[in-house]
């Protein structure tokens, strides 16, 4: 297959910064074109023998970039986040393919053949059902080792998240997409220590991280370090109000952790039932779980992430 992309930022430390390095190393054997806005060399860049990056020059008062018209594509996958600059129409692509990564795509959705539903409440996100395209990301945890973190407490919850400033419209008022209020609000409850892992690298969020007593911050851990913490976490939390995908949630999945969460992102492509999973509706209900000390291992089916079937999916489309 070949592939092009537009995307806002590539490389850096975020989830769809993990999304495109997830794609390119699931894809190896294929040619991937990547038109970004922001290129990072640090985090999840996703360089490699098939892979072509190419960004945006400011020349006067337009951008320009580089693009092959000659080339032709079998897909374009267009990732809404932060609105990158569209060029559909400058392809010579077979399908067109948005991807919301939690934004609202109805005013652009008639440009694409396909929304790229990444979990079940994806439909959320636009309005003609006969363009759903539903397909599990694959993921791949991007370490082969872990490297030990000091003086760690016994028992702690994990969350990973970074608190930038995107505000949504909910049904109690316009609040923080990523429900960081939410984790002050309820901090107190903890029965454990909360290790917070955030990242500026790519977003800056610094000035919505608060000291608390019971949470522990952790900024700016290399991707070795994270994933000890996932390794060695009680349980892991999320406060947020929704999610297109949500990788830190996929990666609890991965290692089979205790899931306290909304039913948002791919916790709602899960059986309700599923062993080692607390949903909760609000609040207090979020509350009452944070206050437990014991929960029930995790028995994820892993088999919807296997690269192969990503792959394999794709390439049923064509």
């Amino acid at each position: 297959m070949n592939i092009a992309i537009s995307i806002a930022i590539t490389g850096g430390i975020g989830g769809i910064e993990r999304n495109i390095f997830t794609v390119t190393r699931a894809l190896r054997s294929h040619s991937i074109d990547i038109h970004t806005m922001q290129y990072h060399t640090s985090g999840f860049d996703p360089k490699a023998d098939n892979v072509r990056i190419r960004w945006f020059e400011q020349i006067g008062d337009s951008l320009h970039i580089e693009i092959d018209d000659r080339k032709k594509y079998d897909f374009y996958f267009y990732y809404a986040a932060c609105h990158p600059v569209y060029i559909g129409d400058h392809l010579n692509v077979k399908r067109k393919i948005v991807i919301p990564n939690g934004n609202d795509v109805r005013k652009i959705e008639h440009y694409f053949d396909y929304v790229f539903c990444q979990a079940d409440d994806g439909v959320r996100y636009f309005d003609n059902m006969a363009k759903k395209l539903l397909i599990t990301p694959c993921v791949i945890i991007p370490v082969d080792h872990n490297e030990v973190v000091p003086n760690l407490p016994e028992k702690f919850f994990l969350t990973v998240f970074n608190p930038y400033d995107r505000i949504c419209k909910y049904e109690d008022g316009m609040k923080p997409y990523k429900g960081y209020d939410i984790l002050y609000e309820t901090a107190e409850h903890f029965s454990m220590p909360l290790i917070w892992c955030h990242s500026d690298q790519s977003i800056p969020s610094k000035h919505n991280i608060l000291d608390q007593p019971n949470i522990i911050h952790m900024h700016n851990l290399n991707q070795e370090q994270l994933y000890y913490l996932y390794e060695h976490a009680t349980a892991y939390v999320s406060f947020s109000r929704e999610e297109s995908f949500g990788w830190s949630l996929a990666d609890a999945i991965m290692f089979d952790k205790p899931i306290i969460s909304k039913k948002i992102g791919i916790i709602s492509s899960l059986d309700t039932e599923e062993k080692g999973l607390y949903l909760y509706k609000n609040k207090e209900e979020l509350k009452k779980l944070v206050r437990r000390k014991k929960f029930t291992k995790g028995e994820y089916d892993k088999s919807p992430f296997a690269p192969a079937r990503f792959e394999n999916r794709l390439l049923s489309l064509i």
